[in-house]
């Protein structure tokens, strides 16, 4: 008897996948679909905990000389004793100058003046996307060089990448009486500024020995340069966030960690993730629904056959086996290929989005899903089908000869 049910399951299943490629084909895209989305979503996740790490807006601590309760200021004494404390990486001061484009030839519309420009030192983690231009443009940046605003009045400046624009500041001749001054800079790259941040609207920017030199060129002749108000401070991670964070206060500092500021950063990854969530249950239902309708079908189709078997001694339970068995194999085989697809599949679609920039996040290249991401979809369609195919194929089971042998 043994042998006469083998048979009979092998015949199923080949019968099974003959008759229902649309509905198993179904499945198996469904099930291709979560496991890429959740391959990008943790190539995302990598890159970006990579980028948690080190060298993010999450590892900066604001550190600001303004308040009014505060007791210390941010001369060059105090941020070389700010960068010899533990765990502290990079001390970036941070204050803008205004400026304007001087020539009508670089304003997008020739009759509107672009309006004032706000030249900003650079900050890892606090930097805009680069638009046109070398994705590392701002990290990169040299002396002399710039890196201006996407938008302004008027329109676009992505033309003026490649040339040198003439910046028109206010020189200060004495106190209270200025003229106006002009200082040429190479354009290598404009940068998105749809989202204004604490850097304005219109930030541009230029290494740290260009801007003194604007600070210069803006001060009163003779005069030494007031200390900023407020620096950034980078730290190795972000473990190590509170223990500086509590230092710098403790030196009379107003300190606030980024961390708390920038809750935005992963929401590209969490709709991605809810997305793949989405995609996960898709494949439980279309395969809940494939597994209803095979066992009904079968049903159908081997009512007279259920009938002999019956007949001839077989139990209700043996009935029962073969059919939720016929199901598993067919819904193994849609997981198993489901898997080998999606792993030849995802290091290819995370090497285009990592190098497309696509859905405007960073992920890793070449990334495959997880153990357990291939793990759960390789057992979904088996799941969902048998949870589909329960009902119908415990009636088929629990049908008598007689009836089941009646036309």
């Amino acid at each position: 008897m043994n042998s006469g049910f083998s048979v009979m399951l092998r015949a199923d299943v080949r019968r099974i996948l003959l008759s229902s490629s649309l509905a198993l084909t179904m499945v198996l895209l469904a099930s291709i679909a979560s496991l890429l989305s959740s391959a990008v979503v943790e190539a995302g996740v990598s890159k970006a905990v990579e980028r948690l790490q080190t060298g993010s807006a999450l590892t900066l601590i604001e550190v600001s000389a303004e308040a009014e309760h505060t007791t210390a200021v941010l001369d060059e004494a105090t941020l070389e004793k700010i960068e010899t404390l533990d765990n502290v990486t990079s001390v970036y001061p941070w204050r803008q100058v205004s400026v304007l484009l001087a020539d009508e030839s670089d304003w997008p519309d020739s009759q509107l003046n672009p309006g004032v420009i706000s030249l900003t030192p650079v900050v890892p983690g606090l930097t805009s996307k680069v638009i046109v231009g070398d994705d590392d443009a701002i990290e990169t940046i040299g002396d002399g060089q710039i890196v201006l605003p996407q938008q302004v009045m008027g329109g676009s400046l992505e033309q003026t990448v490649g040339t040198t624009v003439r910046l028109e500041y206010t020189r200060v001749v004495s106190v209270g009486t200025g003229e106006p001054g002009y200082f040429p800079l190479q354009v290598t790259a404009v940068a998105d500024n749809s989202v204004p941040d604490k850097s304005g609207p219109t930030p541009a920017y230029v290494s740290q020995k260009t801007l003194n030199t604007f600070l210069e060129l803006t001060s009163p002749p003779g005069t030494k340069l007031e200390p900023p108000v407020t620096a950034y401070v980078q730290v190795g991670s972000v473990d190590e966030v509170a223990g500086v964070q509590a230092n710098l206060s403790q030196m009379g500092f107003d300190v606030s960690a980024l961390a708390t500021q920038t809750p935005e950063l992963s929401s590209t990854l969490d709709i991605l993730a809810l997305g793949s969530t989405l995609l996960t249950y898709l494949t439980v239902a279309v395969a809940l629904g494939v597994g209803l309708s095979l066992a009904s079908s079968w049903t159908k189709l081997r009512r007279r056959d259920i009938g002999l078997l019956r007949a001839l001694g077989y139990e209700k339970m043996t009935i029962f086996r073969l059919i939720m068995g016929a199901l598993a194999l067919v819904g193994v085989s849609v997981g198993l290929l489901a898997v080998a697809i999606s792993c030849v599949l995802s290091p290819i679609l995370t090497a285009v989005v990592s190098s497309q920039d696509a859905l405007n996040m960073s992920v890793s290249p070449w990334s495959f899903p997880s153990v357990g991401a291939l793990v759960l979809v390789a057992i979904l369609p088996t799941v969902g089908m048998l949870l589909g195919a329960f009902l119908p194929a415990a009636k088929a089971a629990n049908m008598e000869p007689d009836e089941a042998l009646r036309d």
